[in-house]
């Protein structure tokens, strides 16, 4: 007769059943969060639960599958799913007393992931596996309306592609029995995909028709069913028979339980193949090992850290009881010495091959003296973590020890350098001097009041770790939201970096600062409970350009101390210029700013300053509108300067948070100081394009300072000419973060000219590029023609070429998240990778500056001047249209003497696009750039789009038009369904006044007109 496994699923409602089929014994998967059937992973009939794909309420969040099996010593499940910023939960019932019904915060659950999930009378959950966003899951007991973490009892790992394994041991599960599991066990489990606190459910698994996506409450009614002990005899089903029997420790340290946990190993004879494990009890040191073949013999080992393994040989397994016992004898070599100093307490244990061997030793406050006994013979490295964080670990290499010997090591602990140390004012919590708590009884006082920073240079780790000490941190029993990081529920934490030229000048999204130009900041850390990580600004104020590191960053909370420590990784500094020169860390300022964390739960989660003194939810104290800081304590830490002196510190907190002075308010750690010259760099090309139909050759060159450049020019000349044309004067363009400037195309000799650049700052320290001086030397403009005597000898005169196409093939598949292409006239498109079409392999581009053909007649706008023109040409698979939403253009256009740019406020300049089907000129907006002479809008993209710049004449120089139209949702099927029943149309404008909107239809055809008197207020007063 055939031995079947005895693992039997009774099944569930509407699910399929999976039926068991003959199989191994227990089965031991590798817990790697990787499942594969294998013969070291998962058996096929070990899938228990497989869910039809997209069945899900929320698209991106689904669950597909569980699996299930077990051993003698654990139970390891299996879960495939796909999740955003949601939870996945397991939950188990295993028979035990005090199980939970209602998981809901808001109805006496005090436990763990509260969520608005329920179940019948009848069915008590007492165990829960949960993860946020796929991280690694935690692992909870579950009764009386609480929970109990045994994580760290357990084994658990999250693979790359949403799969996660999880081990859970017996006697995890059932602590107060003899026996291994309950006799005749049987499991109850429920898988969900679910919201934040207390909110409903997406998905199930089995699926549950209470399930809609919603709030809440879900009670789930549908179960698999998992019969665990079928004969009731207290041991997990396996087939074939078993092996037991005690294992004794020959040891006066180990007279009484808890005794160490040894690993029974057996292996098939004759081949030696591993078979299979078991672990003795630390309570008596019994152990059983199941699923070995009747009439098969093993050979079994019994091995524990710290002792001679002992080996029972070729024993022959029979179908009643096969009983082995072992005695263990320790190993006799002892590492031992003492620590300085002894007032704080350390953790010492030596390891081999990443493995520790021996039983290590902690030594008491006071008293420095540590044993690492029950060492064999070898080369160890010894661990030395001391329990404090003024304290660096420290690994000390190759200490060799015999079997029977005592090695002394004394140990002198390293001191992690704090590098940098400021105290903050108590009770500065304030703001500006003006805003109070939430009146919530969570947000206790002192919770949000800085009282001082250090900064640690671990250089063991290779880590800055900064610890901010605060008034006060809830415990637990007053606040537990955080899924991470239980202690840190309230506050979120900035940390502003200047340690090179260049930076931002903007805070992170939902602060409502601004940093000063000595103090544009580098690198910004952020974290709280939910979420952390490093941004570098890489020398922009596009937040969208910002490089993120979620990795680089680690945070902890210390709720007893009142301490949070956050630890960035010294190599994740690193930008557009390189990386951080940590040799000149003395020089670098910080600025630390404390807030408020709310949703969303990642960096831009902030808690608001709203007006009024009563809100319970968000700080008081603000301003009518979103001009005041979201900002409730700051600490400023500046460097030294070039010189080695200490910088004057700047404006106090409450004079840099005050919104009623300045809006938005500017931060800096220091006064404002100016003693570097600006820093040009260009590399000349060999020719400079520029399109027929355009008058300027366009030009970018990047110029830096310690504190702004107030003024930038191109000189130029026709080689040839004695003096110097007419400087042209350069603006700066964020999008390129360079300055730009044109030269005149008509005027300048196509073989070649000769350039140079010139710049000041504030403090009328100039520079110059190409250079022909000493660094020493007062800085004079370059020598020309080209001299070997330039320091400079990379230094050509180039030509101008005229081209009338300018033509781009991209491959879709080469870049991840966004691309930007720029054009000879300076006009730059911006593509992101989500907005492009999923058909589209490539991309191809064509831009030129022709006119517009005689024969396409147009209907041109009704205040019109003059019209420059660009076509632009976008297609892939010759006719499919790319993009999938409106596309980032920058328009550069040319401006001298002559242009009729000049006889208009340039921010009436308009952009509008040819629609060919009408000829009819539309009207796009855009945003203006009156220095760089650019402008940014968003544009629909067709295969071929023309685009024409004008002039609203009808407008005074000091009037400006409507901009940033924006028209939410699609008017045109606003909900997905097709009909058409409202929109949303917002403008900008920075006058008062009527404004009409007239809509037509595609044939030109006056629909509607919407007027609408505009107010205008400024964010200080009542209106």
């Amino acid at each position: 007769m055939q031995n079947c496994s005895r693992k039997i699923i009774i099944g569930w409602c509407i699910l399929s059943l999976i039926c068991p089929i003959c199989a191994e014994p227990y089965n031991t998967p590798d817990v790697d969060g990787i499942i594969e059937i294998s013969q070291n992973d998962w058996e096929a009939d070990e899938l228990i639960a497989d869910d039809p794909p997209d069945d899900s309420y929320w698209s991106g969040n689904d669950l597909d599958n569980i699996w299930l099996t077990w051993d003698a010593n654990y139970i390891y499940l299996g879960v495939e799913y796909s999740i955003s910023n949601n939870a996945m939960l397991l939950y188990v019932e295993c028979g035990k007393d005090g199980g939970v019904t209602d998981f809901n915060s808001e109805r006496d659950y005090s436990g763990s992931y509260p969520r608005n999930i329920t179940f019948p009378d009848s069915v008590g959950i007492d165990l829960m596996v949960a993860s946020w966003n796929a991280q690694n899951p935690n692992v909870y007991l579950v009764a009386d309306s609480s929970t109990t973490e045994i994580t760290s009892s357990c084994i658990v790992a999250t693979g790359g592609s949403y799969q996660q394994e999880i081990a859970i041991p017996w006697n995890a599960i059932y602590s107060d029995i003899e026996d291994i599991v309950f006799p005749g066990a049987q499991l109850k489990l429920v898988g969900i995909i679910a919201g934040g606190d207390n909110w409903g459910a997406a998905d199930a698994l089995p699926d549950n028709p209470a399930i809609d996506g919603g709030e809440g409450p879900h009670r789930l009614d549908e179960f698999i069913s998992i019969l665990i002990d079928s004969d009731y005899d207290g041991i997990p089903d396996f087939s074939g028979a078993y092996i037991s029997g005690t294992v004794q420790f020959d040891d006066t340290a180990f007279s009484e339980p808890p005794y160490p946990s040894a690993r029974i190993s057996a292996y098939s004879i004759p081949s030696g193949e591993f078979f299979s494990e078991s672990f003795s009890s630390v309570e008596d040191g019994s152990y059983l090992l199941a699923g070995v073949e009747i009439g098969e013999s093993y050979d079994i080992i019994a091995s524990a850290n710290g002792f001679i393994p002992d080996s029972a040989i070729s024993i022959m397994i029979s179908e009643d009881s096969n009983v082995v016992d072992f005695v263990l004898m320790p190993y006799t070599g002892i590492i031992y010495g003492n620590v300085e100093p002894a007032d704080v307490q350390t953790i010492l244990f030596a390891i081999a091959e990443n493995e520790t061997i021996g039983f290590g030793d902690t030594t008491q406050i006071g008293d420095g003296y540590y044993q690492i006994t029950h060492i064999p013979t070898g080369a160890y490295d010894v661990l030395v973590d001391p329990q404090s964080v003024d304290y660096v670990n420290q690994i000390i290499e190759g200490v060799e020890v015999n079997q029977d010997e005592q090695v002394e090591l004394n140990i002198i602990l390293e001191r992690a350098g704090v590098v940098r140390e400021v105290d903050d004012v108590s009770g500065d919590d304030y703001g500006p001097g003006w805003y109070s708590y939430p009146t919530d009884r969570v947000f206790v006082d002192g919770a949000f009041d800085i009282e001082y920073v250090k900064i640690r240079d671990l250089t063991t780790e290779g880590t800055y770790q900064f610890e901010i000490k605060v008034g006060q941190i809830p415990d637990s029993s007053v606040v537990w939201w955080s899924p991470y990081y239980s202690v840190l529920n309230l506050q979120k934490i900035d940390i502003y970096v200047d340690c090179h030229s260049g930076g931002a000048s903007v805070g992170l999204p939902s602060r409502n600062i601004k940093f000063s130009s000595t103090d544009a900041w580098d690198f910004a850390i952020s974290a709280d409970g939910w979420w952390k990580g490093l941004f570098a600004s890489n020398g922009q104020d596009i937040f969208a350009n910002f490089t993120q590191n979620v990795s680089a960053v680690e945070i902890s909370a210390d709720s007893a101390m009142n301490t949070i420590y956050i630890t960035v990784d010294k190599s994740a500094l690193t930008d557009n210029i390189g990386q951080a020169d940590t040799t000149r860390f003395e020089q670098w300022d910080f600025i630390v700013l404390m807030l408020g964390h709310d949703s969303p739960d990642d960096m831009s989660g902030v808690r608001w300053v709203n007006s009024g003194t009563n809100n319970q939810w968000q700080f008081n104290g603000g301003a009518e509108s979103d001009i005041d800081p979201n900002v409730i304590d700051l600490l400023t830490m500046p460097g030294l300067d070039q010189y080695g002196n200490p910088k004057q510190p700047g404006r106090t907190q409450e004079e840099m948070l005050d919104y009623t002075i300045q809006t938005p308010v500017v931060l800096e750690s220091h006064r404002s100081y100016d003693i570097s010259p600006p820093v040009i760099s260009f590399d000349i090309p060999d020719s400079m394009q520029y399109l027929t139909g355009t008058d300027g050759i366009y030009i970018e060159v990047e110029i830096d300072d310690d504190v702004e450049v107030s003024e930038a020019l191109l000189y130029w000349r026709n080689v040839g000419e004695l003096e110097w044309r007419t400087p042209i004067p350069l603006g700066f363009r964020e999008l390129t973060a360079c300055f730009v400037g044109d030269l005149p195309a008509e005027l300048v000799n196509p073989d070649s000219f000769e350039f140079y650049f010139f710049a000041q700052d504030p403090s009328a320290n100039i520079s110059y590029n190409p250079q022909d001086y000493a660094d020493t030397a007062e800085p004079q403009p370059p020598v020309y023609p080209y001299s070997t005597v330039s320091p400079n000898p990379n230094r050509i005169i180039p030509t101008a070429q005229q081209i009338d196409t300018v033509k781009y093939r991209i491959a879709v598949n080469t870049f991840l998240d966004s691309l930007v292409k720029k054009f000879p006239d300076g006009t730059v498109i911006r593509m992101r990778r989500e907005e492009i079409s999923p058909d589209a392999d490539t991309i191809n581009i064509e831009f030129s500056g022709w006119s517009i053909p005689d024969s396409m007649e147009t209907k041109s706008p009704d205040l019109v001047d003059f019209q420059q023109y660009r076509i632009l040409k976008i297609y892939s698979q010759d006719t499919a249209n790319v993009f999938l939403t409106p596309q980032f253009l920058s328009f550069h256009y040319f401006e001298d003497a002559d242009s009729p740019f000049q006889h208009y406020a340039e921010e009436n300049f308009v952009l509008a696009t040819l629609n060919r089907t009408t000829h009819t000129w539309i009207y796009s907006g855009g945003k203006n750039d009156i220095h760089s002479n650019s402008i940014d809008m968003l544009s629909e993209l067709d295969t071929m789009t023309i685009l024409g710049l004008f002039s609203l004449t009808g407008l005074s120089a000091d009037d400006q038009p409507i901009a940033n139209v924006i028209i939410s949702p699609n008017p045109f099927s606003p909900n997905n369904d097709g009909i058409v029943d409202w929109t949303n149309i917002t403008i900008h404008s920075n006058y008062p006044g009527n404004v009409d909107m007239d809509i037509f239809d595609m044939e030109g055809k006056l629909i509607k007109t919407l007027s609408r008197n505009i107010q205008v207020w400024e964010g200080r007063n009542e209106n």
